[in-house]
């Protein structure tokens, strides 16, 4: 933990688990959003309007995250950054599976 004149200051865990939740939210849209680009298709058809929005999809992800913590539940903030992050690392396999692809295909 670190110090601060001598004395052991806590890191609060909320609002750094509400900013990796609205960030991870907004990483995933950048990686939609070029994906989408590039001809790929969104999995989650109701979500299709939205989803490749950076400022629609971290306002809602912080919506969330304010209403959890209202709620008393920001613990599941914690559970949210673990799925989020499985979600945007699928993305960026995804993309990079495309970035080789079209590497692979472009004139020697």
């Amino acid at each position: 933990m670190p110090e601060i004149a001598g004395h052991t200051v806590a890191i609060p865990a909320i609002p750094i688990n509400a900013l990796a939740f609205v960030c991870l939210n907004m990483a995933d849209a950048w990686l939609t959003t070029q994906l989408l680009a590039h001809g790929g298709a969104e999995a989650f058809w109701w979500s299709a309007h939205y989803n490749a929005n950076m400022f629609v999809k971290g306002l809602l992800a912080f919506l969330v995250a304010i209403l959890l913590i209202r709620l008393g539940k920001a613990r599941l903030l914690k559970w949210l950054n673990i799925a989020m992050l499985f979600v945007v690392l699928s993305n960026g396999i995804c993309f990079l599976g495309y970035l080789s692809s079209w590497l692979y295909w472009q004139p020697r």
